[in-house]
């Protein structure tokens, strides 16, 4: 199924993820200055520390070092817990209505990534238009179920993810009540290199989902947003920050508001140009290099790494030999070293066989 767009341009998302600085009137500018640079619509991202990881409070040091520490090797998220970098990036949730007041004022659509069930129930009582699944979640099929039986629109990033992956998200949205679905190709390195990108998949993702394909882009570079509709994106994706030099953990593969305006300019000279396609590549001089190859799975040491940094199962509070497997008592959080998520609705109500502590990844030989 298409994703629908009312008007059929190229439809351009800015992402403001935690670029605002966790200071509200940030968080306002960047959504003025995405409207003034040209963007269709706003994202924003929809968790608190301790709904997207375990809360650290009762969790052994020990279990803190080997299984919360951050493993990416990004020089902003370096020996931090992922409680703690979620700490200090993510957007407060009494912020949501005001944003979306703003963004309505620029006549702008504003939605969100959910990464837990909570921020789903949330999400829907500010009645967003659409969701957003990250690529990190394309594993979490229990999430997905939960955003796709709101029967709302869904645009899906699937970077890292495999074809069977891809596969098993999509039929879950299809199972589930989604009519309208979109998927992004994305490369899941911050920031990625024009090298990396393998915009060839966008139409090797159209040809085998049969759906609207769109580009994530975590590049720098100006040209690689014009490419990849040249290679047949429809949506693209990138992040929005007010100057690099203020920083923040997603500062170093954020666009500032006038490269933001560069970029969609030469999207929309693209769609306004009497030109065909081959002959527009041809003012690219980097467009067979990031034209790449399809690659599905993880395509660089990047995505290898990002792959540990997945959703899985955890034990959230400590259990007793005997004790029953609860909501409560296991959770669905990052990173990827536990149970994987698919597995939730299946070991719910088990017995468990063993003494488990808080923090500890989940496994099925604990029922």
């Amino acid at each position: 199924m298409n994703f629908h767009f009312e008007n059929k341009k190229i439809f351009i998302i800015a992402e403001l993820s935690g670029n605002h600085l966790q200071n509200l009137s940030n968080a306002k500018e960047l959504i003025k200055k995405s409207y003034e640079a040209g963007a269709d619509a706003v994202k924003i991202q929809t968790y608190t520390p301790d709904t997207i990881s375990i809360n650290q409070k009762g969790v052994s040091d020990k279990t803190k070092k080997k299984y919360h520490e951050v493993k990416i090797d990004h020089p902003d998220w370096k020996n931090m817990s992922y409680n703690d970098l979620y700490e200090k990036v993510y957007t407060p949730w009494e912020w949501h209505s005001e944003l979306d007041k703003e963004a309505k004022k620029y006549g702008l659509p504003l939605f969100s990534t959910p990464f837990d069930f909570t921020s789903v129930d949330f999400l829907e009582n500010q009645k967003i238009p659409f969701y957003k699944i990250a690529s990190y979640d394309v594993v979490n099929l229990p999430l997905i179920k939960k955003v796709a039986k709101t029967g709302k629109p869904v645009i899906m990033s699937v970077g890292m993810a495999s074809e069977e992956e891809i596969w098993d998200a999509v039929n879950t949205l299809k199972e589930n009540g989604c009519s309208e679905y979109a998927l992004l190709h994305c490369i899941s390195s911050y920031p990625a290199s024009v090298e990396e990108l393998n915009l060839s998949k966008i139409k090797d993702l159209e040809k085998k989902f049969n759906c609207t394909i769109g580009f994530s882009d975590h590049s720098l570079d100006l040209n690689s947003p014009a490419m990849a509709v040249l290679a047949g994106a429809q949506i693209i994706e990138r992040h929005i920050c007010l100057e690099r030099k203020l920083g923040g953990p997603d500062s170093s593969f954020s666009s500032e508001p006038h490269e933001f305006r560069e970029f969609i300019t030469k999207i929309r000279e693209i769609e306004n140009s009497k030109k065909n396609f081959e002959e527009l590549k041809g003012n690219f001089s980097d467009y067979k290099i990031a034209y790449g190859k399809p690659i599905y799975g993880p395509a660089n040491e990047f995505e290898k790494s990002g792959v540990k940094a997945r959703p899985s199962i955890w034990v959230n509070q400590k259990i007793q030999e005997g004790d029953e497997i609860t909501e409560r008592n296991i959770k669905i959080a990052r990173p990827g070293k536990g149970l994987r998520p698919k597995y939730y609705e299946e070991i719910l109500g088990k017995i468990s066989k063993k003494n488990l502590e808080k923090g500890e990844p989940f496994s099925l030989d604990f029922i």
